[in-house]
């Protein structure tokens, strides 16, 4: 331990002892001592006794605290006060302030001045907090630094605040009803927080107890009082309430339930309502019938109270039934009065399901009633009667018999109106004439009502009556439409089928057998005699004969007969091509004619009745022309500048709008006739010269060239001179040679300025002028000056060596000595000078393709040696061009094709060549000199080739031509190539069927191999386009035959077995392609014929029939029925019947033809009572076959009744696999008496329940049996052994378990539009988990066009009669439907989508086919003119159009991609105001037809006037009156409009005021 004393706060050194001697001070020194204490750590602050003048530090008193509340004690309620006090002086005390710094947790606050501590805001609770230890301060105010802790502890007093808690809440407990009193149910636990006494607990039950079952002991629940569960439901389960409280302090309570649930006890037994039962029970009532209910109650629940019943004796007859469930008593078998016994007491025992069980019996008494139960019996469940048809009332057919043994009279009616019956007798008679088709056999039901007593209930008995018509042929064919119409077209093949006729007969046998004959032999066509099929017999001509009409007529095999008329019109087939007036058409028109100007009209003919021929222009037109379709009248459409192109050769196509569409062509040679519309022009149109002031007269200044793009006269050029100062020159009026006039010595002026005109010879004259000026140079002393700065000159290029050019002469201040000057020449090779005169003249042959110009240097010398002086001149000549190129073909040797399938007038190859001359020697025209053979022409301006005609390389294959390239000049030259033209074979005939439909019979005992017909193509393609290969289009019938692929013989697979039994028709497509794809298709039909290879099969082939002996002669007994897998008199239609054992003495006879069995003789005075017959059938095949059954005949006394069943016959259908034991059905019989039931027929796999008729499995059936129906009889015998028959169908059916379920498929398929028919597509898919053929599935389209499906394989395929056209129609949604082999068949459907995918198969088309448009002249080159738009049917990259112009040329330009046309240079009106352009537009395969774009050149103001003359003269009297006209002055404008308007003024004039011009000039 450790002393630490401090002074005024501060730590004194070395003071660490319990004592310090503390140094004197005073009180005005206010020092104060502290001392702490240190062990480790830890630091007792103020422990001990502050030594000092005064004490700051607060001291407490007492230095502890301790106290104690209860819990609730409220807030702001005093807890207690501490005080502390601080000693500043010996006198003074200082105050204090209180706070709490530890423990209070806002449950206790402090007055800061007083020291009261009270409760704060925080609840205080004993079961959180027992107890609070709380840290409070005192501070002194003065000193901050001083202050003082105390301790207070507060412990918390309990109250009982809180209420028990049921653990759990609630519960649920089960006890017996027999569980003794004081027995303990359950344990109650609760909790509370509360302490002490505060935490004692009871209980008692505040509800739910009403009947004071239950109490409580303790925390126990105990019952009370017993329980019985029996005595109200409401004891099935008590909810008790209950409330823990405590006994010794008020405090709050808590509350929890318990469910007691009471379990039963077996303690009751059951109590029926009465103590016995008596009934009386009608023997009439039916089996099943209700007869009463035996019922009984117990007081137990669940199980225990449950009750089942059952008979413990009294029925050993097991007459009756008792429901075990709800004691309702039932008739088992039928009661019989007349059979003991009559009264029956049965013991009824009702046994409740408790453990262990408790049962009660009870008699039930019995007695039964009687009651008229008997009911009229035929002798025969079903009477058989013949007749023939069409007799007259009264035939009788039948005689019927009924008996009873309660009575002998009966009344009998029939259910048909056809028959009547006598009601005493019971004979059947007809009641009018009958007819056999309205339907045999009549079956209908005979009555016998017995007559009995008033007071007794009449029965009814009833019968079968079965009477078959025999046939008479009493109906005349009729034919299902009273005229058969038809088309046919005039080219159809010989032998193909038109058509069919049909014809129905309802009667039977060969009476409704129809044959069809022709009334007339004259009609080209023949019918086939069985099937109505009419064919072609000739060839057919729709010249000749435009339509026929003719009678067939429809014969049975009794004679009868109808007819019917056959109109077939023959269509005209379009066989000849438009023919025009001339192959060759020439015309010529002005050029700029306007758009509408007639040129010519064409002419076509056609031998083919077609009307709407129709024009249109190929090629050639550059959209400069425009032929009237209907009328051939060609127009112009377009600018024509014979500057640009003197003539066109159009190729004019007539269309004859026929099927198919057939065209000719003519070529129209159209000539420009040129017009005056240019006008001459200068180039430059300003020029100007020097000429030297000492110059002589008649020397040549300036050469004018003034060209005129007209031709002929238009172009020929005269000059002239005009000007004020033009009396200086002298002009040449052809050539333009400008001279000097008169020498320049006198003239003072510096410059001549002079107007040079030049105008040309057409009508009306156009004029063209040159500006020149003229600057006189002045003398240069002693030095040559030559007369021109520069002298201009033009010369031919096809001048000879020597030929003078051009004088260059030059002069001296002194004249006289001009003739001393010497001329030279600079080096050059084609022109020299004459040293002397000054003459320049050429030295070698000119070539202006070579060298169009020469910029030479003459020099001028006068003088010698040293005293030499000399000038230099320039000499510019220019060639002009002379024809001395001929044209040139950049290939001597071309070739082309053309196709086939190309019609005339398609361009073939285009001729290019090149000539180096310029202008009108550059002209080229070209021709076909030799090889063209009138099939191919040529445009002799553009050297496209065309064809004249349709070609056929089978005729000839090459054409070789020689084609020339000439100069329409006056000596021309001419160049010479050869082309060679190659027509190439195309595949454009599809092989053909030489019938679209084949007809073969086969025997159905053919080998496979064995042939069944042959089908017959042509193709009149060559090559390999004409060879053809046979094949089958796959379907599920083609399998089964076979074609040779080269000859087209058909015959059966190999492997195929033919059973016409099972399949008696063949249909399937037969297919020819040729080696370029194409095909044809016809329809092959296979009838299998009939072979007797199956003999009859009696239906059953044992009869059994019992029957009175007192039955009438002549009464049907039994209707033997045969079936045969074979047709027509090999089956059923040929069968004979016949009884051939077992009746020898003939007492019943069998109609052969309907094989029903007959009483011939009386049977009542016979002994014997059974007879057995066997009876044959045979077919009438060759060799016959035949089949034989017995008839078990049991005649009885005609006293006597045998049992008849409900029914003559009995018919289920049920599924296959069946186990052994299943019921298939019960037959029930009425006798005398009980019955027993067996069956009659043997080696059946079916059981007969002798007591009830129930006819069950003998033995399993399985799915795949092979016998899937059966017939046998059954008979019914009662206990006088009197016997009844009934014949029973059974049908097996696989039973079809399984739908066909499609495999999974990406349901959005494509196809090509290009595809060709029988593509195959996709493949569908499904399975079926049946076995055999109900798991065979096949497929068909159910919903959707345009396709196939293979029924066996799924696959889908293009129909043969579809073209796909994605424009047209974009999707096809197909429904498929697959089924398979069960009956009934089970299917399933699946959704195909196929989106019909692009080929580039459209052309585009312009949206319209002329667009007009302006832009104005000035413009800057890119400026808009106008945007042609094309569409493109196809999609994708088959619907990019590009655009281009057909001829390109230097001023326009189109956008490729866009459209836009745009100029490529500023344009100028005066120049031309007006253009035509000729746009293309193509997808990259195919080209448009190509549209115009008329432009129109707006007008700019960029032109001056100009006046007509340079001066104008005139004269006028002095006297002449003012407004007086002295002279015209006219100018001219470019421009057009009013840009074009000239305003006239008068310049300065010594005049002024005297003259006035007019607007006008």
């Amino acid at each position: 331990i450790t002393y630490n004393w401090y002074k005024n706060g501060r730590y004194i050194t070395g003071a660490t002892s319990m004592f310090y001697s503390i140094p004197m001070v005073t009180s005005a020194s206010q020092a104060w001592y502290r001392c702490d204490v240190v062990s480790g750590s830890d630091t007792a602050r103020g422990i001990g006794t502050y030594l000092s003048v005064y004490n700051p530090f607060p001291v407490f008193r007492p230095a502890t605290y301790d106290t104690s509340v209860y819990e609730n004690i409220p807030k702001g309620n005093t807890i207690l006060k501490v005080i502390a006090t601080a000693q500043m002086s010996n006198k003074q005390v200082q105050a204090v302030s209180y706070s709490i710094v530890q423990g209070a947790f806002n449950s206790f606050v402090v007055n800061a001045n007083t020291g009261v501590i009270t409760r704060g805001n925080r609840n205080i609770n004993y079961e959180a907090v027992p107890l609070y230890s709380l840290v409070v301060r005192a501070t002194n105010k003065a000193v901050k630094t001083a202050y003082t802790d105390v301790r207070i502890n507060v412990t918390i007093l309990d109250l009982n605040d809180n209420r028990p808690v049921f653990k759990p809440r609630t519960q649920t407990v089960s006890v017996s009803e027999n569980y003794p009193v004081g027995a303990t149910v359950a344990v109650l636990t609760v909790t509370d927080a509360d302490t002490g006494t505060n935490a004692d607990v009871a209980f008692n039950i505040t509800g739910g107890n009403g009947r004071n079952f239950f109490g409580v002991s303790g925390n126990k629940v105990i019952v009370a009082n017993p329980l019985d569960r029996d005595y109200t439901t409401r004891l099935v389960s008590i909810r008790l309430f209950f409330k823990a409280f405590n006994p010794t302090v008020t405090g709050p309570n808590g509350f929890g339930t318990v469910t007691v649930k009471i379990l039963d006890v077996n303690d009751n037994l059951p109590i029926f309502r009465q103590p016995v039962y008596n009934l009386n029970v009608s023997e009439a009532i039916w089996q099943n019938a209700w007869i009463a209910r035996v019922y009984a109650t117990d007081k137990d629940y669940g199980t225990n109270g449950t009750l089942s019943y059952s008979i413990l004796s009294g029925n050993s007859l097991g007459h009756f039934q008792l429901n075990s469930l709800n004691g309702v008593l039932r008739l088992a078998n039928t009661l019989d009065y007349d059979i003991p016994p009559t009264f029956y007491t049965l013991t009824v025992q009702a046994l409740d399901g408790g453990t262990p069980a408790h049962s009660t019996q009870v008699l039930v008494n019995i007695q039964v009633e009687n009651a008229n139960d008997n009911v009229p019996l035929f002798t025969l469940p079903q009477y058989i009667g013949m007749t023939t048809e069409n007799l007259p009332a009264g035939q009788s057919v039948v005689t019927v018999l009924a008996t009873e043994k309660d009575t002998t009279m009966f009344t009998y009616s029939v259910s048909s109106s056809k028959f009547a019956i006598n009601q005493t007798s019971g004979v059947i008679t007809t009641t009018g004439p009958l007819d056999r088709e309205a339907g045999t056999p009549f079956v209908f039901t005979v009555s016998a009502v017995d007559v009995v007593p008033a007071n007794m209930t009449a029965h009814t008995g009833t019968a079968m009556v079965s009477i078959d018509i025999i046939d008479v042929n009493d109906n005349t064919p009729a034919f299902t439409a009273k005229s058969y119409p038809f088309s046919i077209p005039e080219t159809i093949s010989v032998g193909a089928v038109i058509g069919t006729v049909t014809a129905n007969d309802p009667d039977d046998t060969s009476f409704g057998t129809v044959t069809y004959t022709l009334a007339s032999t004259l009609a080209p066509f023949y019918i086939q005699p069985a099937t109505g099929i009419i064919e072609t017999t000739t060839t057919l001509d729709y010249q000749k004969q435009k339509s026929f009409a003719f009678t067939v007529t429809a014969t049975d095999g009794g004679g009868l007969s109808s007819t019917a008329v056959v109109t077939v019109a023959i269509q005209n087939v379009n066989l000849h091509a438009p023919v025009f007036a001339n192959t060759t058409y020439y015309a010529s028109v002005n050029e700029n004619a306007p758009n509408g100007t007639v040129v010519t009209t064409v002419k076509a003919t056609d031998i083919d009745q077609v009307t709407g021929l129709t024009y249109a222009i190929l090629h050639g037109s550059d959209g400069r022309f425009a032929v009237n379709a209907a009328t051939g009248v060609i127009t112009v459409s377009g600018a024509l500048v014979y500057e640009d192109q003197p003539g066109y050769e159009l190729v004019v196509a007539c269309n004859d709008n026929g099927v198919p569409a057939m065209q000719n062509i003519t070529f129209v040679y159209v000539s420009l006739v040129d017009l005056n519309d240019n006008a001459p022009v200068f180039a430059p149109p300003r020029d100007s010269a020097g000429i030297s002031r000492l110059a002589p007269a008649g020397t040549l200044i300036y050469t004018a060239r003034a060209t005129d793009a007209d031709a002929g006269t238009n172009a020929m050029v005269r000059y002239t001179l005009s000007g004020p100062q033009a009396s200086l020159f002298n002009i040449s009026a052809t050539n333009g040679t400008i001279f000097l006039g008169a020498a320049l010595a006198q003239f003072t002026g510096t410059s001549i300025s002079v107007v040079v005109g030049a105008a040309d010879m057409g009508i009306p004259t156009m004029y063209g002028s040159l500006q020149l000026t003229d600057n006189v140079l002045p003398p240069s002393g002693d030095t040559p000056q030559f007369a021109l700065d520069v002298f201009k000159t033009y010369v031919k290029e096809d001048v000879i060596a020597g030929t003078p050019v051009i004088s260059a002469l030059a002069f001296v201040a002194d004249l006289a000595n001009s003739g001393d000057i010497s001329y030279s020449i600079a080096a050059n090779p084609a022109f020299g000078i004459d040293k002397t005169t000054g003459s320049v003249y050429t030295t070698n042959t000119l070539d202006r393709e070579s060298m169009p110009s020469y910029d030479l240097k003459v020099t001028a010398s006068v003088g010698e040696g040293l005293n030499s002086i000399s000038s230099d001149g320039r000499v510019l000549i220019t060639l002009l061009d002379a024809n001395d190129n001929a044209p040139m073909f950049s290939n001597s040797t071309m070739s082309g094709r053309v196709s086939e399938l190309d019609h005339a007038g398609t361009p073939v190859f285009q001729l290019v060549a090149t000539d180096l001359d310029q202008g009108s020697n550059a002209i080229i025209r070209y021709s076909i000199v030799t090889g063209g053979d009138g099939v191919f022409s040529i445009d002799p301006y553009l050297g496209t080739i065309y064809t004249t005609q349709k070609l056929n390389p089978k005729v000839r294959n090459t054409y070789v031509m020689t084609v020339a390239a000439t100069n329409p000049t006056l000596f021309p030259l001419t160049t010479t190539g050869q082309l060679t033209i190659t027509v190439v074979d195309e595949n454009d005939n599809n092989p053909m069927f030489n019938h679209p439909w084949y007809h073969f019979y086969v025997l159905e005992s053919a080998a496979g191999g064995a042939a069944v017909g042959q089908l017959i193509a042509t193709d009149v393609d060559t090559g390999a386009f004409g060879t053809f290969s046979f094949s089958l289009v796959k379907n599920a019938n083609s399998p089964f035959f076979q074609i040779d692929a080269t000859s087209g013989a058909l015959s059966l697979a190999l492997t195929t077995t033919l059973d016409r039994e099972k399949k008696g028709t063949y249909s399937f497509q037969a297919k020819v392609t040729d080696g370029g794809g194409l095909s044809d298709w016809a329809r092959v039909l296979v009838y299998i014929d009939d072979v007797n290879d199956n003999a009859p099969v009696m239906q059953p082939n044992a009869y059994f029939v019992s029957l009175s002996q007192g039955i009438p002669q002549g009464t049907g007994v039994v209707a033997i029925r045969a079936t045969d897998r074979d047709t027509g008199r090999n089956g059923a239609a040929g069968f004979t019947y016949k009884i051939t054992g077992g009746d020898g003495a003939g007492r019943f006879s069998c109609d052969q033809q309907s094989g029903i069995v007959t009483v011939a003789h009386p049977l009542n005075a016979v002994p014997n009572t059974n007879y057995l017959l066997t009876v044959q059938v045979t077919d009438g095949g060759i060799p016959a076959m035949s089949a034989t059954g017995t008839v078990n005949i049991t005649a009885y006394p005609a006293s006597a009744v045998a049992p008849v069943f409900t029914y003559p016959s009995y018919t289920v259908s049920v599924n296959s696999p069946q186990a052994k034991g299943t019921t298939l059905l019960r037959v029930q019989a009425t006798g005398n008496g009980s019955l027993t039931y067996r069956r009659a027929t043997t080696s059946v796999p079916f059981n007969v329940d002798w007591k009830n008729g129930t006819i069950t499995l003998a033995s399993d059936i399985n799915s795949d049996t092979s016998i899937t129906s059966w017939i046998f009889t059954v008979s019914a015998r009662d206990r006088l052994g009197l016997t009844g028959y009934a014949t029973v169908h059974v049908n097996f059916l696989h039973r079809n378990e399984y739908s066909p379920v499609f495999s999974p498929l990406n349901q959005l398929k494509s196809v090509s539009e290009g595809a060709n028919s029988g593509t195959s597509i996709v493949q569908m898919r499904a399975t079926d988990r049946d076995d055999g053929s109900d798991g065979v599935v096949s497929y068909s389209i159910l919903g959707g066009t345009g396709f196939d499906i293979d029924a066996t394989t799924g696959w889908v395929t293009v129909d043969p009669l579809t073209t796909l056209d994605r424009e047209t129609r974009p999707t096809y949604t197909l429904v498929v439907l697959a089924s398979d082999g069960g009956t009934p068949p089970l299917t399933a459907t699946s959704t195909l989508v196929l989106t019909v995918t692009d080929i580039n198969d459209n052309t585009p088309v312009f949206s319209q086919m002329v667009y007009n448009a302006s832009v104005g002249e000035n413009l800057a080159a890119g400026s808009y003119v106008a945007t042609v738009i094309a569409t493109d049917a196809d999609i994708g990259t088959n619907a990019n159009v590009t655009y281009s112009l057909s001829r390109v040329g230097p001023l326009f330009t189109v956008d490729t991609f866009t459209g836009v046309v745009s100029t490529k240079v500023p344009l100028d009106r005066e120049d031309t105001d007006s253009f035509v352009l000729t746009v293309k537009a193509t997808d990259g395969l195919n080209n448009a037809v190509p549209c115009e774009v008329d432009i129109h050149v707006l007008d700019a103001n960029d032109h001056g006037p100009v006046f007509g003359a340079s001066i104008y003269s005139g004269q006028v009297n002095y006297n002449a009156p003012i407004g007086t006209t002295i002279t015209i002055v006219s100018a001219s404008d470019k421009d057009i409009g009013s840009n074009a308007i000239a305003q006239y003024k008068l310049g300065p004039t010594i005049l002024e005021g005297y003259l006035n011009v007019s607007d006008k000039g």
